[in-house]
């Protein structure tokens, strides 16, 4: 399930774990900075599918709308 792949990692970022960068701007994500973003969103047609939902920083989130 898409939002279990991408709940392990949010969860890897409140653990602590490194090496998690936002795909945008590869900066590293914290439990401050982490959110989930729909690269093509549900209000143009994209989906919930794993392949349409990344991890990134909430700076790239709200540049992307």
């Amino acid at each position: 399930h898409v939002f279990n792949v991408v709940q392990d990692k949010l969860i890897d970022i409140v653990d602590g774990k490194q090496g998690i960068d936002c795909i945008y701007c590869n900066v590293p994500l914290t439990t401050k900075n982490a959110t989930s973003d729909h690269i093509v969103p549900i209000s143009n047609g994209g989906n919930n599918c794993q392949v349409n939902i990344v991890i990134c920083c909430t700076d790239c989130n709200n540049e992307r709308g």
